[in-house]
């Protein structure tokens, strides 16, 4: 080691922060679509008949299709995408 170097430092002080709560993400997955609420109310009893926590979304879109059923929190990408699954059958 250099011995310009050796008793020098980049930092004042090193602040380590260890309480600190890492945010958690949740995931979500669309089942469907609707231009009813009728409609999209009948798929979420039937997600609900399967375990599922559904919620229906009331949007804007051009298309015309207004309610999305959404499924979840899930708690990573994998158990999203088993979900997306378990809906496609």
């Amino acid at each position: 080691m250099d011995a310009a170097i050796k008793g020098s430092t980049i930092f004042d002080e090193i602040v380590i922060i260890d309480d600190t709560e890492q945010e958690k993400c949740l995931y979500y997955a669309q089942s469907g679509s609707f231009k009813t609420f009728a409609a999209a109310s009948s798929q979420l009893k039937e997600l609900e008949k399967i375990g599922y926590e559904p919620v229906i979304e009331n949007v804007t879109s051009q298309n015309g299709f207004n309610y999305k059923v959404i499924v979840g929190p899930f708690d990573n990408r994998s158990q999203t995408n088993n979900a997306r699954e378990n809906l496609r059958r």
